[in-house]
């Protein structure tokens, strides 16, 4: 993992490439640059600053993974496309109805402990759904799917209780209580 920290901008970057297995952290630091420029190969982005974080490209962006790790927040400014993982761990996620998540041939993860997403994301097929441990009760809302055919898998992973708030949640696939 790759850490960014301290504060301030970084513009007109060449490639950053996030390989396999690997995370890159961005704490306080913000970077302009157009969408290709920052690769996901099979890796993921975590924002996870002390400050609120803003995510804004010039032109859609496709990201394999993303973690919101900021108690004060991540507003999605720009149009993203998310293939493989989105993680709200910790801060509220804004996407402005920015997001879509899965490219309708990969099956995406969705894991929610300690964060939220501000507005339902537009889904590419199906998603799988799983909230984790965080300490506290966790209340659904609009990234569990309430379309008949889109929510595939769902999981429970938590000692806690998962109140369910979305009507009409259909799993098509497994409902896991670990």
């Amino acid at each position: 993992d790759t850490a960014m920290s301290g504060s301030g901008s970084i513009s007109n970057l060449t490639p950053i490439v996030v390989n396999a297995n690997t995370t890159l952290t961005l704490g306080d630091i913000t970077i302009n640059t157009t969408p290709g420029n920052i690769q996901t190969v099979n890796g993921t982005m975590n924002y996870a600053g002390s400050a609120a974080q803003t995510i804004s490209f010039n032109a859609a962006a496709q990201w394999k993974g993303l973690t919101v790790t900021n108690a004060l927040g991540v507003a999605l400014n720009s149009l993203m496309k998310i293939i493989t993982k989105l993680t709200l761990a910790l801060g509220a996620f804004t996407t402005n109805n920015n997001l879509t998540l899965g490219d309708g041939i990969t099956t995406p993860d969705l894991s929610r402990s300690g964060g939220t997403i501000s507005a339902a994301p537009t889904f590419g097929s199906n998603v799988d759904v799983e909230y984790a441990q965080n300490g506290s009760v966790i209340t659904t809302g609009p990234e569990l799917p309430t379309g008949a055919a889109v929510l595939r898998d769902l999981t429970i992973n938590t000692t806690n209780n998962v109140t369910l708030e979305a009507n009409n949640a259909t799993v098509n696939g497994v409902l896991t209580f670990t």
